[in-house]
């Protein structure tokens, strides 16, 4: 009698569902590194993870433990559900992810130099802060524009260009960052002789 009375205490304890843990995924913004886990329980080993509906943010993917990482690449609310699948069971949940644009460039340039070398133009200027991945550089051909954009994806803080003797150009320059461009820094007129 002690037997059947110790098993059926065991059969009327009830087993753990598979079930998704994480209540909600951290929102991200684009151009930043993400990173989430989707938690589980009840679910045993072998667990395996996967979107059975919609799709995770353009940037973002699965990885080994239901590891959410990469960097967003597309701001905007996306509905994804996640669904797992382990030896004790699987289950779904659906998440609501927002990723938030890029954080836009406040600060630019400042120019701050501009000389010429025979038909040679030399420019150089100061980085500001945050650090751009880039810069572009604009010229016109009297002050305050319009500008045509001369030269992009240039790393360094100084650029060279060329002109004929008696020309003048107004040249101004942008920070790039994360795709976005900054606003001009101040003009500089340059004459060459």
């Amino acid at each position: 009698m002690k037997h059947i009375f110790a098993f059926l205490l065991f059969c009327g304890c009830a087993l753990a569902e598979c079930a998704i843990a994480t209540a909600a995924l951290p929102k991200g913004k684009v151009g930043v590194g993400y990173s989430a886990i989707i938690t589980t329980s009840g679910c045993g080993t072998g667990l395996s993870f996967s979107t059975t509906d919609g799709s995770l943010p353009s940037g973002l993917q699965f990885e080994s433990g239901g590891k959410i990482s990469g960097t967003p690449t597309h701001d905007g609310w996306f509905c994804t559900k996640v669904g797992v699948k382990g030896a004790s069971g699987s289950a779904s949940a659906v998440y609501w992810t927002e990723i938030a644009p890029p954080t836009p460039l406040s600060a630019a340039p400042s120019i701050a130099s501009a000389s010429v070398t025979k038909h040679e133009i030399d420019l150089t200027w100061d980085a500001p802060v945050p650090a751009p991945s880039s810069y572009s550089v604009y010229r016109a051909s009297s002050a305050g524009g319009p500008y045509q954009r001369v030269a992009s994806e240039i790393r360094a803080r100084a650029w060279k260009d060329s002109a004929a003797g008696g020309t003048i150009y107004y040249y101004v320059t942008t920070a790039v960052k994360n795709g976005m461009e900054s606003v001009c820094s101040n003009e500089v007129k340059v004459v060459v002789p």
